[in-house]
């Protein structure tokens, strides 16, 4: 890699098994429940972490 230059890599192994679960999660419509951190700042009791959709992740897995 040059100086100053981005060397572009493809860090998935397993493109079909990350497509499967992402599809699972738009089926279920998980983004509705996503918080990111400004929703977080707005109100504390919103957990950016989103551990209901990582937990869903670890389940399609």
């Amino acid at each position: 890699m040059a100086i100053g230059k981005w060397d572009a890599r493809d860090i998935f192994e397993d493109w079909p098994e990350a497509q499967r679960i992402t599809a699972s999660l738009m089926d279920s419509r998980s983004y509705e429940t996503l918080v990111d951190f400004d929703s977080h700042l707005d109100d504390l009791r919103n957990d950016w972490a989103n551990p209901e959709i990582n937990k869903s992740i670890i389940h399609l897995c």
